[in-house]
């Protein structure tokens, strides 16, 4: 019987230590489970987080989709004004080369109007160098003629 006392309490000795290794295995799986909740609220905030930051993210993207649509529709008119300036400067050059010719024209012109007022001028200044010899002729011969006038006048007078 002292044996099977023996055993018994080797037995309970043995069930209260393995009540005692469970019991600090079950604490340390509370404290672990708490840990793990803790963790798991930790989780939980930091995806609720990721979860706000996905959608500022979204919204982020489409207000840049917003502007790189403003903005093609931007480069899409500035183009389109490129392409009227191009034409606006082809209509001036082309004006130009026409005022240009325009104006070699008239300096031609221009010139051949000055050669022909030269001309006339030449032939005017002849004309008044002409006149001038015959107006001094004419003074000539007037006072001649005045001279043998008053001689013969004196002669007649005598």
């Amino acid at each position: 019987m002292e044996e099977r006392l023996t055993r018994i309490e080797d037995m309970l000795s043995k069930i209260i230590k393995m009540v005692g290794n469970m019991h600090e295995d079950q604490t340390s799986m509370k404290q672990d489970i708490t840990s793990i909740k803790s963790e798991q609220t930790s989780m939980k905030q930091d995806i609720a987080t990721i979860k706000s930051d996905q959608t500022s993210m979204k919204q982020d993207i489409a207000t840049i989709k917003s502007d790189q649509t403003s903005m093609k529709q931007d480069i899409a008119s500035i183009k389109s004004e490129q392409t009227l300036m191009k034409q606006d400067i082809a209509t001036i050059k082309n004006e130009q080369k026409s005022m240009k010719e325009e104006q070699s024209a008239m300096r031609l012109e221009l010139s051949e109007m000055r050669y022909e007022n030269e001309k006339h001028y030449e032939e005017i200044i002849a004309k008044f160098d002409s006149l001038e010899a015959d107006h001094e002729h004419t003074w000539e011969k007037t006072v001649r003629n005045e001279r043998e006038i008053a001689k013969m006048r004196n002669q007649l007078d005598l």
